[in-house]
């Protein structure tokens, strides 16, 4: 129990400083190209540290683990690669980890994945998340998927305050007529 309540801790303060370092007053006191890159590199940091932590925690077994819990993890999770792939047609990889310099009046986008869903790296969050959950169903991993679930209300919210801010209107008829992180699928 003391682990659950300690990963439960790790994640709160982990979603809580990624939003912190998000925000638009943290970031214009730095250089954004490297500000970008250090921000990146301190959530994987953390994210391991997270993950280390979790397979160190002896946790039961939420439900069985089969051939068929098998074949719907690695299924979730290959939709959540391709997902988060295919959003990063949409913007520049180097960019959004910092390696490169991110222009900034990038024109609104809302082609390819993101005609489907407002944040596909999100979506694809969400499937690697369950995926990962169905290939190791321990009560820990079920308690990370609940704060992942959390957080992402939250992030989705302060996310779409910058681009109203940053695109006013369009964004706004955007977000009217485009599913946040679950697509419409008629």
């Amino acid at each position: 129990m003391e682990g659950l309540i300690l990963v439960s801790l790790f994640w709160v303060l982990y979603f809580s400083l990624h939003s912190f370092l998000a925000a638009d007053f943290v970031k214009r006191r730095f250089n954004r190209q490297w500000f970008r890159l250090f921000y990146n590199t301190v959530a994987l940091l953390l994210l391991l540290a997270i993950v280390f932590y979790m397979a160190t925690v002896d946790s039961p077994f939420v439900f069985d683990k089969t051939p068929v819990t098998d074949f719907f993890a690695f299924s979730l999770a290959a939709y959540g690669v391709i997902i988060i792939r295919l959003s990063f047609r949409q913007f520049s990889l180097f960019a959004f980890l910092g390696v490169k310099k991110e222009v900034e009046d990038v024109e609104f986008k809302s082609g390819g994945i993101l005609e489907r869903v407002r944040h596909p790296i999100y979506t694809g969050t969400i499937l690697l998340c369950l995926g990962f959950l169905l290939y190791i169903p321990k009560m820990i991993n079920l308690v990370t998927v609940v704060w992942v679930f959390a957080y992402l209300p939250i992030g989705i919210w302060l996310e779409e305050k910058k681009l109203i801010k940053k695109y006013g209107r369009a964004y706004e008829e955007y977000r009217s007529r485009v599913p946040a992180v679950f697509p419409k699928l008629f």
